[in-house]
């Protein structure tokens, strides 16, 4: 992820246990999705809204 001036930010990924990762093999012209979630961390020097 990159800021307004295009540095980059600090991010922290972690991965959930459950299902663990796995090979998907597609066909030509098929397709999969995956789902995506994350929270937000208020840091120390933000105030609120």
């Amino acid at each position: 992820m990159l800021d307004a001036a295009r540095e980059p930010l600090p991010t922290h990924q972690v991965r959930e246990p459950f299902p663990a990762p796995h090979l998907v093999l597609l066909q030509p012209g098929a397709s999969a999705y995956s789902r995506l979630h994350w929270s937000v961390v208020q840091a120390g020097d933000e105030g609120d809204p």
